[in-house]
């Protein structure tokens, strides 16, 4: 029985279908997590999900930016270019309803080795407790009022972590920590907009500052450009750009090994 951690699929499909041969995949023992992202920008954006309903038993996945948005464009009805295959699905129903149940975080314990699975990051500022509290009041949040959370989320601020935000403010700026954050800066505000790998004095990748206890580790997607490089060894970078013409990266949890297929 093996858990595997799967970077960002953007509709990539057959890629996963050769991933899931190359780690010889058995759904009757295995199982698979996804770092979100699963649909926009790659072709097969329907075929990715089609995949994960019809294995839901042994397949899961985090929330991801873009797994937010389509679920945004699902509750006001609207229509975009790349993802009109699944707006306009006969299933888009069931899409919705087994996306708006999934977590910012999950924690996956193997081991002795306790794993967080997020989309972006876990800003440094929180501990891991305070990460999975926030993520609960969001998934709350989302499966209340999923209309007027989704349409909440929308915008670059607050940049900075206080207390006294508003409900709003607070379900923003939680939701892009843990599914669009790249850069914090020094004085502790993070640059959601920011998606370059240039780094200066005033910012730094928000693992760099990440403290975790020991045999504690963190596995994120996300940020394509920096190709799963953290030089660290207890946080892993699985997005490796298969959409952008790189890979797509699998890691086994019980022995930490990759698995990678190119792009077609």
């Amino acid at each position: 029985m093996s858990t595997y951690v799967i970077g960002d699929a953007h509709g990539c499909y057959d890629e996963l279908q050769m991933l899931i041969k190359k780690i010889k995949f058995n759904k009757n023992k295995d199982s698979l997590i996804f770092l979100g992202d699963l649909v926009n920008r790659g072709r097969d954006s329907l075929k990715v999900l089609n995949f994960c309903i019809n294995n839901r038993d042994c397949v899961t996945t985090v929330l991801g930016n873009h797994d937010l948005y389509l679920l945004r464009l699902m509750v006001n009805g609207s229509k975009h270019l790349s993802m009109n295959q699944v707006l306009n699905d006969d299933k888009k129903e069931i899409f919705f309803n087994w996306l708006i149940k999934k977590p910012l975080i999950l924690k996956k314990i193997i081991k002795n080795r306790t794993y967080f699975i997020v989309h972006a990051g876990i800003l440094p500022e929180w501990s891991l407790k305070e990460a999975m509290k926030y993520a609960k009041e969001i998934e709350m949040y989302l499966r209340k009022d999923p209309k007027h959370t989704l349409n909440a989320m929308w915008g670059n601020k607050p940049s900075k972590w206080k207390k006294g935000m508003n409900e709003d403010e607070f379900l923003r700026f939680v939701i892009n920590c843990f599914t669009r954050m790249r850069w914090c800066h020094y004085n502790g505000s993070v640059n959601f907009q920011n998606k370059q790998l240039e780094q200066n004095d005033n910012y730094h990748p928000w693992f760099k500052k990440r403290e975790l206890p020991d045999n504690h580790k963190i596995i994120f997607g996300h940020w394509a450009a920096i190709r799963g490089k953290t030089h660290k060894t207890n946080i892993f970078g699985l997005d490796t750009g298969c959409v952008w013409g790189g890979k797509l990266t699998a890691l086994r949890l019980e022995d930490e090994k990759y698995f990678r297929v190119d792009k077609q």
